[in-house]
């Protein structure tokens, strides 16, 4: 994994959960704003943290947005067929 940059951030608690905070450089250079939701992936290398881009699809294509998230349940349900499809 190539590291473009790096920053050092503290993890703090609140309530019952453990937040790092971002600098608004980060978010402005990522296109992204407070509320909007991002993918933790863990790599060997650690965690990495990405944006979800909401797909946009022209209305005349008429998929309901229900398609894309039944989608996401089940490519999250077969994760280990499709991996093990893909190492054939």
């Amino acid at each position: 994994m190539r590291v473009i940059r790096s920053i050092e951030r503290k993890l703090v608690k609140h309530g019952n959960s453990v937040h790092v905070s971002l600098p608004m450089s980060e978010l402005r250079d990522f296109n992204l704003d407070v509320g909007d939701q991002v993918s933790i992936i863990t790599t060997d290398e650690g965690l990495l943290i990405q944006p979800i881009r909401k797909i946009e699809v022209p209305s005349h294509l008429n998929i309901s947005p229900d398609f894309f998230k039944e989608m996401d349940e089940i490519i999250k349900e077969h994760d280990g067929t499709f991996k093990g499809l893909v190492d054939r």
